[in-house]
Order: C-alpha cells, then sequence, then structure tokens
C-alpha cells in the first residue's frame, strides 16, 4: 500500500494553543484558508475543551463550505453548553441553509431567537426565516399560511425513493418514482431521476423516453441531457454522444449542483479537457471541494500534465494531510513525472483508490480487526498516524461488513478521538438508523456522555440510550423518531422526570394508533402530544399553550394530536381519567 510521504513542517518549539488561533484568524482575515485551516487545528488538538477555539474551527469551515464538518462541531457544543452559546443554534442554521436542509435550518433559527431574542444575530436570523418561507412557498405552490400535505407527502415519497437509489435500490426507487409520478406527471425532477434508475437496471428505452419528455417539457434541462449522453455512450452513438457532450460542455449555467453535474458527467465520458472548464468554474465558487480538486486533478494526469496533477493533489493534502486517496494518486503523478513512464496512462474519475489498491488495504485492515494482531490495534491506533488515517479510509468503503467491524474496533479504543469519529457517524445523513443505533451501544460501552446527537430519518435528534426500555426496539424508524423528538426538546426544557414515562407510553399507544409512513410526516406534533400526555401524567399540570411553543406547533394542533393518543392509550385502558391539561 502507497505510504504518505508528504511530513508536516517541524515547529522548532513547542508553542501554545492561543499561538495558533492567532496565527489562524490572521490568515482567515487574509483569506488564506488552507492555512488558517491548519493553524486552527494545531489550536484545537492543544485545548481540545476550550469552546472559544472549537467555534473558529466551526467559522472556518463554515466560511469553506464544509457544513456537514462545521455542524458536527456545533451540535456538540449545542450537547455541551446549550444556551451558554446561544450563537452555536444560529450557526447550526446557516449551515443547513448552506446545505439547503430548510426545515432544518428554520429549526435552529427559531431556536436560536427563542433562546436569545435580542441577540447579535437576531436579525440576520429573521430575515432568514423569511427566505425559507418565501422560498417554500415557492416550492410548494402554497397560497396560504398552512402548506398542502398532499404536496408535501409526495415530495416526501420522491426523496425518500432517491435516498433508495442512492444506496442501490434500484428497484424500490423505481417503484416509489412510479408511484409519484402517477399522481402528479409534472415533476421533472422525478422523471429524471426514474429515468437513470431504469438505465441501471438496463431498461434504455424507457429511459430515453422519459429523458426526450422531459426535453419537450424543459429543452436546456441539463439533467435529462447528461442522462441521455450517457445512454448514448453505452449504446454506441457517437454522433448523438458528441452533439450532447457539445452542449453539457458549453451550455449557460448557474447552479452550483449543474456546473457539478456537468463537470463529473464530462469526466465519466472521458472528455478530460471539456471537463476541465466547468471543474474550474466550479472552484472559482467553491475553492476547497475536495471531490472537485481530486477529478480536476484527474484530468490533468489523464491528459498526461503530472506537474499540474502533483501540485492540484498536494493542494488536496494541504487541506486534510490524512488523505490517503489524494497521497496515494500525488505519488502515482509524482512518479510519471520523474520517470517519464506512467504507472497507468489514465485513472477512472472516483474519489477512490483503484480496486487492487482497495484490496491491499483491506487485507491490510483485516490483519487488524479479525487476527491475533488486534489485540496490539489500540496501541497501534495510539502512536502509528497512517494506520489512523487507513481506518479513516476504510470507513468510507461501501463495503458495510467492513465499516461494521471498523466501527467496533474504535468501539473497543474508547479513547476521545475513537469517541469523536462515532459521534461524526452519527451526523452523516447517508448511514442507515440500524448502523447509528449499534453505534449508539457502543458509545455507551466506551462510556460516552449521553446524550448522542444524531441524524435519523431526516432530522436532527438527541438520544438517551439508557432511558428507553426495552420495547422500543420494536418500533419503526418512523415511531421512534417521534419518541427521539420528543426526549429531545423535553430534556432542552429540563423536563427530565418525563423521559422515561415518555417512551413507555409511545410504545403502548403505537400498538393501537393506525401510524403509517405518512404519520411519520407530522413527527413534531406527536411529539407535543406525548410530551403533553407524559408532563400530565406526572402531575406537572401541563399548560397547552406553552408546549405548543416548545414543539414548535399550534395549540389547535395539539390538542387534536392529543385526543388521538389518548384514545389510542385507552384502547386497552378505559377510564384513564381527565386528560386535558390547562390552556
Amino acid at each position: 500500500m502507497e505510504q504518505l510521504k508528504q511530513k508536516p513542517k517541524i515547529v522548532a518549539f513547542d508553542q501554545s494553543a492561543g499561538f495558533f488561533s492567532r496565527q489562524a484568524q490572521k490568515y482567515a482575515e487574509q483569506n488564506r484558508f488552507a492555512d488558517a485551516l491548519r493553524y486552527s487545528r494545531m489550536a484545537m488538538e492543544k485545548e481540545p475543551d476550550n469552546a472559544q477555539y472549537r467555534m473558529e474551527l466551526a467559522q472556518l469551515y463554515t466560511e469553506m463550505c464544509y457544513y456537514e464538518a462545521s455542524n458536527e462541531i456545533l451540535l456538540y457544543m449545542v450537547q455541551r453548553y446549550g444556551a451558554q452559546m446561544p450563537e452555536c443554534f444560529f450557526s447550526v442554521g446557516c449551515n443547513f441553509m448552506g446545505m439547503a436542509e430548510y426545515d432544518r435550518a428554520r429549526e435552529s433559527l427559531i431556536h436560536y431567537l427563542q433562546v436569545d431574542p435580542y441577540g447579535e444575530y437576531m436579525e440576520d436570523a429573521q430575515e432568514m426565516l423569511e427566505a425559507i418561507d418565501e422560498y417554500q412557498r415557492m416550492i410548494y405552490d402554497e397560497d396560504g399560511e398552512e402548506e398542502d400535505p398532499e404536496r408535501r407527502a409526495l415530495f416526501y415519497k420522491a426523496d425518500k425513493a432517491r435516498s433508495l437509489m442512492e444506496n442501490g435500490d434500484f428497484r424500490g426507487a423505481i417503484k416509489l418514482f412510479e408511484e409519484v409520478l402517477k399522481q402528479d406527471s409534472s415533476l421533472i425532477f422525478v422523471k429524471n431521476n426514474l429515468a437513470f434508475a431504469l438505465q441501471s437496471q438496463h431498461e434504455g428505452e424507457r429511459a430515453m423516453q422519459l429523458c426526450r419528455e422531459v426535453l419537450e417539457q424543459d429543452p436546456e434541462n441539463l439533467h435529462a441531457l447528461c442522462n441521455l449522453a450517457l445512454f448514448m455512450r453505452d449504446a454506441d452513438s457517437q454522433a448523438d454522444l458528441t452533439a450532447y457532450t457539445r452542449r453539457i460542455a458549453t451550455m449557460p449555467l448557474e447552479e452550483n449542483d449543474d456546473i457539478l453535474k456537468a463537470g463529473m458527467t464530462l469526466c465519466e465520458l472521458g472528455c478530460h479537457r471539456e471537463a476541465q472548464g466547468r471543474l474550474k468554474e466550479m472552484l472559482e465558487r467553491r475553492p476547497y471541494e475536495m471531490r472537485v480538486l481530486h477529478a480536476l486533478a484527474m484530468t490533468y494526469y489523464n491528459l498526461g500534465d503530472y506537474k499540474t496533477a502533483v501540485r492540484l493533489w498536494g493542494d488536496m493534502l494541504r487541506l486534510e494531510a490524512g488523505d490517503t486517496i489524494a497521497a496515494y494518486y500525488r505519488g502515482k503523478a509524482q512518479q510519471a513525472l520523474e520517470s517519464g513512464q506512467p504507472e497507468r496512462k489514465t485513472y477512472p474519475y472516483p474519489y477512490q483508490v483503484p480496486y487492487d489498491e482497495i484490496l491491499t488495504r483491506i487485507r491490510t485492515l483485516g490483519e487488524w480487526i479479525w487476527a491475533p494482531k488486534s489485540s496490539r490495534a489500540k496501541e497501534r491506533w495510539k502512536e502509528d498516524p497512517e494506520f489512523v488515517n487507513l481506518v479513516l479510509w476504510g470507513l468510507n468503503l461501501g463495503d458495510m461488513t467492513i465499516r461494521r467491524a471498523l466501527l467496533g474496533m474504535l468501539g473497543s479504543f474508547g479513547d476521545e478521538r475513537a469517541q469523536g469519529i462515532l459521534r461524526g457517524f452519527l451526523l452523516r445523513k447517508s448511514e442507515p438508523d440500524s448502523v447509528k443505533r449499534e453505534i449508539f451501544g457502543l458509545l455507551r460501552q466506551a462510556g460516552a456522555k449521553e446524550p448522542y446527537i444524531a441524524y435519523m430519518d431526516g432530522e436532527i435528534v438527541e438520544v438517551h440510550v439508557n432511558l428507553l426500555p426495552p420495547e422500543t426496539a420494536e418500533l419503526t424508524r418512523s415511531e421512534r423518531v417521534v419518541l427521539e423528538k420528543a426526549m429531545e426538546v423535553a430534556q432542552r426544557e429540563g423536563w427530565g422526570e418525563v423521559l422515561e414515562p415518555m417512551a413507555i407510553l409511545w410504545c403502548r399507544a403505537v400498538r393501537n394508533l393506525n401510524w403509517t409512513n405518512r404519520e411519520g410526516l407530522h413527527a413534531q406534533q406527536w411529539a407535543a402530544a406525548l410530551a403533553f400526555e407524559a408532563s400530565r401524567q406526572a402531575g406537572m399540570a401541563p399548560v397547552r399553550t406553552r408546549v405548543a411553543k416548545v414543539y414548535h406547533t399550534t395549540p389547535g394542533t395539539l390538542k387534536k394530536y392529543h385526543e388521538r393518543l389518548v384514545q389510542a392509550l385507552q384502547t386497552k385502558e378505559e377510564g384513564a381519567g381527565e386528560h386535558e391539561g390547562t390552556d
């Protein structure tokens, strides 16, 4: 396996965290973000519990459009400091805006205004909330204050289908996409996604027909053009392929996602020089996007410009010294530059090492996971940065068996760095909820402080592992999200005495509710009703308006869902008493 050749610069004498922080701020002010990032990380490594240094690194990540990395830090700080650092809620909202997750952004911004109503970012938060509302009214064609639940459900189903497709379940995705189009055949993005899924299942004729339908509605639709170009390549239709390639390379594009889509499609088509133009266009907007930097470096390598390829992969290592993929290809480009004889003239574009190198690395990891050597893995984890980087690489493999084994190994290490990686895994949108539930157990075994913040079923939730009775294991994903939402807000509001009753009540209620996936769209309302009833049974005399406010719903909606919850509870327990709180 290729070894990371680039060594960090040696500082002649030990410097304080404050020195590194000042250097980071100086470079950030000069827009030298790669240098700022290096020093900011050094400051936090020196004093990992320093809230100021954590906040500085999170803000730097946001400036560089590393929104998920920024939120990983900020959500940890929210868990640790809560209302003591209200700016964390605002910053989380800004990151979700950058990630186009507008529902999550709204929740964070509203919570910021509740915690610090006259704070430094009050006007900014209010303006952002107005912009979100305006955008979502446009998307869902809302004429009044209340959104159309049928249309909302349709978009929810389309998003679920897209997630299935991204995880390789093309048949499941096709079924849901077709159901959506039966209800609304005008949704162009659904047709494009369905076409891609069909092509992946060798149904090329249907896929091409859908793309042509899209182009009849929208002749400049980039996704349809990209899909058709790939289909023409597979059909070996060179004349059509050339025409589509020219359009993809030259058509005016405004949105970042479109520019990236065009560039990566041209890479996949083997149009190296044409791809360079689109990728450079993208880097002008997001100069630190690692996937784009890698693809651009690969275009230069595949065109024989090894010197530029070495420089670009070197830029990636300045941003992330432990990136073993960039290190591998930089080594190959350097070898080709020095010898004039490349080991391979071209490499594919995916942000991954070649297949033979993957196998070599997996064998190496296997020796530490499953062989007797594993007893010494913890020692190597503490002392060998290259071993750490190899483990981090393995955690991004598509092979779930390898990833689960590595996560288990991290759980056995149990140190602060391993716990931080496991917590970061919980915030990955792409990871299955089943894996995240395993991580809850690993963190608890490692003694990591609860609650654990996780991205579950499209929601950010706090999980209290030791408060959930065994019956919760039988809850479906959408049922569990309700309980997690209810407990998250109750914990934040200081209602600790209702947490365990919530879990018990909910497990009883769902047995008698006519629960469907569509009910999962109303998780917030069910969570509010559950909190209200659990508080009532705990003798807290809950006030409906207060509960509705903290759960971001209305008193009328809370009353409706609470009545349904009480009815479900009374199915087995008639005459349970008066279930009304104070208005």
